[in-house]
Order: structure tokens, then C-alpha cells, then sequence
């Protein structure tokens, strides 16, 4: 029973110790606003599109063993981090490096015509990105995994150049 208490006790004092811990965000440079905090669970959410050019990662994997690669995967590596609000002090500060995009249909839909996408399954590479101007909505940090993450969704994608790359050797893009 001691040790209920004892549990109880932590549980408590843990998520007050989350409430009082503040998050520093840089001095960005885009239009954005805070929609909301939730300090139950890290989240900061802004309101706001935001435009910039970068290159889109999709990480690729075979789950079922079928041989038909499905997207694990997006993320969007902006070539502009500043306009992007991200923790430089506080609880799990992060500087940003990537913006995992959250409606990954959505990526697909804009970056390739159908044919190209079947030639990219067929390809069965763990990796395929295409660079050009992003824009995003939703975007948003937490923290997941004792790590801090960013994440959006993506609204509109312009191709810098007609050009895919495709690889099966790339830092992997871990999630939880």
C-alpha cells in the first residue's frame, strides 16, 4: 500500500513538474501564432500557413512482407528553419531539423501523377524525396518518445525541378 502512495505521489508531482516547465521559442520569422498550449501533454499548436522551399522525404516500407512497399513516412526538411517556430530553451528544446507531414495521402496526391507513383513502389527503394516550395498548416510541436518533434500537414507543393531521387541508404527517420 506504501508503495501505491508512493506511486500516486510521483504521478502527480511528475505532472506538475511538465506544467512548470516553460518552452523558449526562437525569434521566427513567419506569420504564425500560438492556437494553444497543453501542458498535460507538451503540445504547442500554431495557427497559420506558412511557404517555403525545402525537399520532402518519403520513407518506405515493406509491413506485410508482400513485397509492395507502403509509405511508413513524410517528413519535409524546410531549406529555411527560421520561419518555423521551434524550442531554443526549456523542457526537451529541439532546434527544428524536420517537419514530419502528417497527412501523408495528401503528400503523395501532390508530389507524383499516379504512373510515377507505381514506378516508385515498383523501384522498392526505402526512400524517395522531391524538392520545391512547401506550404503547411497545422503545424504544431510535442513531445513524444523523450524527444520533441514537429509535424504539420501539407496544403500545396510547387516543383523546383522535374526530378526524383530515390535511395535505400538515408538516415532513417525514426518515430515511435
Amino acid at each position: 500500500m506504501r508503495y501505491f502512495f508512493l506511486w500516486i505521489a510521483m504521478t502527480l508531482m511528475s505532472s506538475l513538474t511538465y506544467a512548470q516547465q516553460p518552452q523558449y521559442f526562437n525569434d521566427y520569422s513567419s506569420l504564425m501564432t500560438v492556437k494553444s498550449v497543453d501542458f498535460e501533454y507538451l503540445v504547442t499548436a500554431f495557427n497559420g500557413t506558412e511557404s517555403t522551399s525545402g525537399e520532402i522525404i518519403i520513407a518506405l516500407v515493406d509491413d506485410d512482407l508482400d513485397g509492395k512497399m507502403d509509405v511508413y513516412k513524410a517528413a519535409f526538411i524546410p531549406s529555411n528553419d527560421e520561419i518555423f517556430p521551434y524550442v531554443i530553451a526549456g523542457f526537451y528544446a529541439q532546434k527544428l531539423i524536420k517537419i514530419d507531414l502528417v497527412n501523408t495521402d495528401k503528400v503523395i496526391d501532390l508530389l507524383f501523377t499516379d504512373s510515377q507513383w507505381q514506378e516508385v513502389i515498383k523501384a522498392n527503394k526505402s526512400y524517395v524525396s522531391k524538392k520545391g516550395v512547401v506550404s503547411v498548416k497545422n503545424y504544431a510541436t510535442s513531445v513524444e518518445c523523450d524527444s520533441r518533434q514537429y509535424y504539420a500537414e501539407i496544403t500545396a507543393f510547387t516543383l523546383d525541378f522535374e526530378e526524383i531521387t530515390m535511395s535505400d541508404t538515408r538516415k532513417e527517420m525514426h518515430g515511435c
